[in-house]
């Protein structure tokens, strides 16, 4: 009677154990993300994407505050929390959580997060600037195709059959 019971017992705990693990899992995930100030971040990020969607399409300009609303609506934080959490649970093991959450809340991974768009920033400057560069170069390699193509596509006539003999 008591291996039954033990059986028994034994079965319950392997078929609590996984969803008992996978909620330890979330918890390191959101104190990860809490610790990363992702939710902040995240809220950031969303109205630069919204705004650079409007830019990037002049015909967004006038319907600006309902792309936003959209954005917000559709991405928003209590959108996609349980989505990164998933993300990050499949991506990290509870160790691997457990050492960024320490290093974000060490005084170098806090100014890892309050730089990072600063550095995002002039990455972006630095690429844009280098690539803005020379653009005469770029507008030459392209024109230079455009002349390809129509070498290939020109069809070359035989010699005239009237030619003087």
């Amino acid at each position: 009677m008591k291996i039954r019971f033990l059986l028994i017992g034994l079965a319950m705990l392997t078929t609590v154990s996984p969803s008992f693990a996978q909620a330890k899992n979330k918890e390191k995930a959101e104190r990860l993300m809490t610790a990363m100030m992702l939710e902040e971040n995240w809220t950031i990020t969303i109205a630069i994407f919204a705004r650079q969607v409007v830019n990037d399409t002049p015909d967004f300009v006038r319907y600006r505050d309902i792309v936003v609303d959209y954005a917000e609506e559709t991405l928003g934080w209590s959108r996609v929390k349980d989505e990164l959490i998933t993300l990050y649970m499949a991506n990290y093991t509870d160790d691997e959580m457990d050492a960024l959450r320490k290093f974000y809340e060490s005084p170098v991974g806090k100014k890892s997060l309050m730089v990072s768009s600063t550095l995002s920033d002039g990455i972006s400057k630095l690429v844009r600037r280098r690539f803005d560069a020379d653009l005469a170069m770029l507008e030459l390699r392209m024109k230079n195709r455009e002349l390809d193509l129509l070498a290939e596509q020109t069809v070359f006539l035989p010699e005239s059959s009237t030619e003087k003999k």
